[in-house]
């Protein structure tokens, strides 16, 4: 069973069009738990519905959304600014970096 709903057919009301950017750019994005590639992520073509867009990048927080596509071509832009994963060291005094992974 797909969490996706069905993609729109040739001659049928269409759906929307999604794009998602991020800071930092080169994020993986999911939609409705299935990967759809990094961002920015143009064009996506989805049916009426509700989605959830989840976005992730080594050393960051993910980050995930809901969005709403409604029919008749309408065009969504997605921004989603994930935060940097800290590291707290404690060496001769304390100190935080970004994390590595």
């Amino acid at each position: 069973m797909s969490l996706l709903p069905a993609l729109p057919v040739r001659g049928e009301t269409a759906g929307g069009r999604l794009d998602v950017v991020s800071d930092p750019s080169g994020s993986y994005i999911s939609i409705n738990g299935r990967h759809f590639g990094v961002t920015p992520l143009t064009g996506v073509e989805l049916a009426p519905g509700r989605y959830v867009i989840q976005a992730a990048k080594s050393g960051h927080e993910p980050l995930e959304r809901w969005v709403d596509v409604e029919a008749m071509g309408a065009s969504l832009l997605v921004s989603m600014e994930l935060e940097t994963l800290w590291v707290c060291r404690v060496l001769s005094r304390f100190f935080c970096v970004p994390q590595e992974r």
